[in-house]
């Protein structure tokens, strides 16, 4: 349980513990965290999105982040005229 109460926490495997080609085999595939800071609206638009697809908020960011990825799409048009 997560300290605020909620239940959304997973354990994973220290990977700092484990030696060989597991440990390199487990930190390739470990997941990096990030902290987002959204408005207020963004949270409740990304929240109803997830809701009516019944999927977590997480899960609408990572499938954002591999599109916008897959698609090469550029985000600032710097150096680009």
């Amino acid at each position: 349980m997560h300290r605020c109460g909620v239940e959304w926490c997973i354990s994973v495997q220290d990977v700092t513990t484990m030696r060989g080609p597991k440990k390199q085999l487990m930190a390739e595939k470990s997941p990096h965290r990030l902290s987002v800071s959204l408005t207020a609206d963004q949270y409740q638009h990304l929240s109803e999105l997830a809701r009516k697809n019944r999927v977590s908020v997480a899960w609408i960011v990572r499938e954002a982040i591999e599109r916008l990825l897959r698609d090469d799409m550029p985000l600032l048009h710097v150096g680009k005229e």
